[in-house]
């Protein structure tokens, strides 16, 4: 045995192994401390929806490669965007000076500590989250809403109006208002909703630390009570979300009546056999309504022991079987 050329073999192998440890370990060691760390903010977003969080000392190192799926489960997914040009190739673009990055994956092609923030939206019951890399991104934050409870809906509409600024490092340039409008009614003893309307506002560009006002004019055309639904929001903005009531009084411009001149009866397709009972849908038509549910409760209301589902303003639906399922 060759004991001088085995002590050379060991000295060699300890070498290769010190190599490998000091190549690769620290390299696997500080990718799995940054995806913690960044898992961490992604917990923090999911949490508070619409506005991000941000940390300011994560080192990236050069060589470092992310990708969606180190952050990914089954209820959220990931997307980055790289939003400094000083520190970012553009998307999609290979480098080797900058950052470079797509929607799935980012590299750090030098050493570098960037600002990396995180921001969390429901869409499709599933968290979308984005990784930003560079700037914080633009953020929408309310200042004021401003609206009146009571109106006269014959004389005034409804004015909504919110003071907004963007609190983030970049301009936004599509921020806008969604308004979403309900009118209250009684099934019964149970109260539910009706859309009435949705309007969105024209896009305005707002930049970092900007203060800028957006205004709508909702009308109404019916006494009641009314939720409205604001959101706000942009491009990349964020977005908040906010409700309220409002009550409207006033005599109505039309009369809501029942039309008898016509019917019309739809059949279940699946009730016609010869051992189930056919059933229906009769159509019982209305004019001059303004809310679907003001159809269903003028038939409701001359027949109370009949069921009614509520359709469009043009006509309710008389549910009915058996010798029923036709033209009264």
């Amino acid at each position: 045995m060759n004991w001088t050329r085995m002590i050379i073999l060991a000295i060699v192998l300890i070498y290769v192994g010190f190599f490998l440890i000091n190549t690769f370990f620290p390299y696997a060691f500080a990718k799995q401390g940054i995806t913690e760390e960044i898992n961490f903010l992604v917990i923090a977003a999911e949490k508070n929806q619409g506005t991000f969080n941000s940390k300011y000392n994560i080192e990236f190192k050069q060589g470092l490669e992310l990708v969606k799926e180190d952050f990914q489960t089954q209820n959220t997914t990931i997307e980055f965007q790289c939003n400094d040009y000083e520190k970012c190739c553009g998307e999609n673009e290979e480098c080797t000076e900058k950052i470079s990055w797509t929607k799935n994956k980012i590299k750090f092609n030098k050493d570098i500590n960037p600002i990396t923030s995180i921001r969390c939206e429901k869409q499709n019951e599933k968290n979308h989250c984005k990784i930003y890399i560079g700037k914080v991104p633009a953020q929408i934050q309310l200042i004021e809403l401003n609206y009146d409870e009571n109106i006269s809906f014959n004389s005034e509409k409804l004015k909504v109006n919110v003071i907004i600024t963007n609190s983030g490092g970049i301009a936004e340039e599509a921020a806008l208002m969604q308004t979403k409008t309900f009118i209250y009614y009684f099934d019964g003893e149970e109260e539910k909703t009706e859309s009435v309307n949705e309007f969105t506002s024209k896009s305005t560009r707002i930049d970092s630390g900007e203060t800028k006002i957006i205004e709508q004019e909702i009308e109404l055309k019916t006494p009641g009570k009314y939720l409205i639904k604001v959101k706000l929001t942009g491009r990349d903005f964020g977005s908040i979300e906010k409700s309220f009531t409002v009550n409207a009084t006033g005599e109505p411009e039309y009369k809501c009546r029942k039309d008898t001149t016509k019917t019309e009866i739809v059949i279940d397709p699946k009730t016609v056999a010869e051992t189930k009972i056919v059933e229906c849908d009769i159509k019982r038509f209305c004019t001059d309504c303004v809310q679907a549910f003001e159809c269903k409760e003028l038939w409701k209301e001359e027949n109370p022991k009949k069921t009614f589902e509520i359709k469009t303003k043009e006509y309710t639906a008389e549910k009915a079987k058996g010798t029923n399922c036709k033209t009264n």
